[in-house]
Formats: structure tokens, C-alpha cells, sequence
């Protein structure tokens, strides 16, 4: 038995930052910009 809420996509929250915005942000201060994406449990919430 599948949950409905395994099935819809997650309303977006307030102050949720947008990636692509983050992206033009850094590129237009010439800073660097790193995006860390790992799978649950593998210590990437530490790495930021």
C-alpha cells in the first residue's frame, strides 16, 4: 500500500532558497560557489 503523501511533491516552504538564483548571486560578485548534495547519513548538513 502506497501513502499519497509518498506520491505528490512537497509544497514549497517559506525561505526556501532558490538554487538557480544562489548560482547568478555568486557568479555576479565573482565569488566561488560549491553545492554539496549527498544521500541522507553521509555527513553533508557537517560539510556546510
Amino acid at each position: 500500500m502506497l501513502l499519497e503523501s509518498t506520491l505528490s511533491i512537497p509544497d514549497v516552504r517559506p525561505g526556501t532558497v532558490n538554487r538557480a538564483g544562489l548560482v547568478v548571486a555568486a557568479r555576479s560578485k565573482a565569488r566561488r560557489f560549491v553545492g554539496i548534495t549527498a544521500p541522507a547519513g553521509y555527513g553533508s548538513t557537517l560539510l556546510a
